[in-house]
């Protein structure tokens, strides 16, 4: 499996990456922009969470950063792990 990108997208639709960002801004293309965008995040973080992609790779595209756990007694840091990707996008812990 091969993460998707907007700059592959903007390779096979044959444009600039600063066109892509271009039509952001316009109103008539912003809704699908924004579509195509969650469209990519979630398969990055779905591959990642399926193990097919390489989830310390992924957690740092998405901008996912590394979080600090709190035990009643220590703090240790977690590394960008599956664990760490479903919690970032909804917010409640899941266990393995």
């Amino acid at each position: 499996m091969r993460a998707m990108s907007v700059i592959s997208l903007c390779i096979f639709l044959d444009i600039d990456a600063t066109t892509w960002r271009d039509y952001r801004e316009k109103q008539d293309f912003s809704t699908i922009v924004a579509r195509v965008d969650e469209i990519i995040r979630t398969q990055k973080f779905q591959g990642a969470a399926a193990d097919l992609l390489n989830p310390n790779i992924i957690a740092r595209d998405l901008g996912l950063s590394e979080k600090s756990v709190v035990d009643q007694t220590t703090t240790h840091e977690m590394g960008a792990s599956v664990a760490d990707l479903m919690k970032a996008i909804d917010g409640r812990t899941r266990s393995k």
